[in-house]
């Protein structure tokens, strides 16, 4: 039966081959309930769903699957692996000839994340020996971002673009991660942001340390826990404009990584209403913008409205939509973007006092800087951290020429073609098959907040 469910999964990923990441991560979520059902250790399955499988074939197949067909090609990726495989080996004891090949591929934030942190775990054992290991990236480029907001200040690592491997138009990266447990005594000295993993050099503060009021800095990091998950945000503006309006000082804060639509989303194996049993989705909160265009009605509004507390730190601000857009920017000009291809209109006063919110068209003029630096990455790099549900992320401004017409439309920040444009408030995905696909948007969400500055 788990040869079957296998190809199966394999044959709909070739039908769907243009979606990229989408097997690896529904397979991991059906391999999922498949450990859970059959050893009672669900958080294993990153590797024991796989590997129950190496011996009996299916990840010596790895190549032929994912349709290589040139020699040298599948030769390339087998090098890759191979050196992969006997570094993993020095950390786990294994042998590399039965260390799974899909261990180290991945193909998003999230595959790279389960990977980086479970690994780097491992490593960390004793203090001050350096462990190295390697993630290959399929059209993604791995970064270890996870592990300080896994690990806090234990850890230090560094990551090096070793190999890149174009074939039949994919890129497969090999990335090596070095890592190393601080000892007790460093582990207790305060972070800096100076490592190349933020948007910006600055302090790192985590969610027990951050101030009422701080004078802070460009580039200071804060890290918040949203939904069980630690995010980084970056100060990108020391004296946010908004602040002025409401007679204060603030200071703008920017997550650092686009949170996936498929954020909460999940697969479940039970009894369907026929009496058979299978897999039955359950989509999470942000798998599109909203019904609409209205920004204080959208489910990612609620969402984030959600995750307050009323023992935050964060002061709420007007995040109210007054103006409306029209147009978009040139593909391809990322921050270099012309303002005169948007057209904007007033559409009245809003007043929506949150502590999360998105970024407006507005806004993201005046951060363009900012809106494509990713998950530490320092460049603006089409597609680097695009996954198939984080593509791009949300901003809070409809489509409009002010006349108040519903358009369904709201923009984007878009991170593979590098601009601006208008996104359908829920996916286009007439005759999708797939339960996910068919709901979810490939547009993530971005957000923000601000905390009291001392000037």
């Amino acid at each position: 039966m788990r040869s079957a469910v296998i190809l199966r999964a394999c044959a709909a990923r070739g039908r769907r081959g243009a979606r990229k990441g989408s097997f690896m991560k529904n397979w991991k979520k059906r391999g999922a309930v498949l450990a859970f059902l059959t050893a009672g250790m669900m958080r294993s399955f990153c590797f024991s769903a796989f590997a129950a499988g190496n011996t009996a074939g299916m990840d010596v197949s790895y190549a032929s699957r994912t349709g290589y067909a040139a020699a040298a090609e599948t030769e390339a990726l087998t090098e890759m692996l191979k050196t992969a495989k006997e570094q993993e080996a020095l950390i786990t004891g294994e042998d590399p000839l039965l260390i799974p090949d899909s261990r180290f591929m991945v193909g998003n934030r999230t595959e790279n994340d389960i990977r980086v942190t479970s690994i780097a775990g491992q490593c960390m054992a004793e203090d001050g020996e350096d462990r190295v290991f390697y993630v290959i990236g399929e059209a993604y480029t791995p970064e270890g971002s996870a592990l300080p907001a896994m690990f806090g200040g234990t850890v230090e690592y560094s990551c090096t673009l070793e190999r890149t491997l174009e074939c039949q138009d994919r890129t497969y990266k090999l990335v090596r991660f070095a890592v190393q447990k601080r000892s007790g005594e460093d582990a207790g000295r305060p972070e800096s942001g100076s490592g190349g993993h933020s948007l910006a050099e600055g302090g790192i503060f985590a969610d027990e340390q951050i101030p009422e009021q701080y004078h802070w800095k460009l580039g200071d990091v804060v890290k918040r826990t949203l939904d069980g998950v630690s995010y980084r945000f970056c100060c990108i503006d020391p004296n946010y404009e908004e602040g002025e309006a409401m007679g204060q000082s603030l200071a703008l804060f920017l997550c650092e990584s686009v949170i996936p639509a498929d954020t909460g989303s999940q697969y479940v194996y039970e009894q369907r209403e026929d009496g058979s049993f299978g897999y039955v989705f359950y989509p999470g909160p942000v798998i599109r913008f909203g019904e609409n265009a209205e920004y204080a009605d959208s489910d990612i509004r609620a969402w984030l409205t959600g995750l307050e507390s009323e023992a935050d730190v964060m002061p709420r601000v007007n995040a109210g939509v007054e103006t409306s857009c029209m147009g978009q920017t040139a593909a391809g000009t990322f921050s270099r973007l012309r303002q005169s291809d948007l057209r904007f209109s007033r559409m009245g006063d809003q007043f929506l006092m949150d502590r999360y919110f998105l970024l407006s068209v507005e806004e993201a003029l005046r951060y363009r800087e900012y809106l494509w630096k990713v998950d530490g990455c320092g460049e603006e790099e089409t597609s680097r951290n695009a996954g198939t549900f984080s593509g791009g992320y949300w901003l809070r401004t409809p489509m409009g020429d002010g006349d108040g017409a519903e358009t369904r439309r709201v923009y984007v920040v878009d991170l593979v073609n590098g601009n601006l444009h208008p996104q359908e408030v829920m996916p286009e995905t007439e005759g999708e098959a797939d339960a996910e696909l068919a709901v979810t948007s490939p547009i993530g969400v971005r957000p923000a907040f601000v905390l009291k500055q001392i000037n």
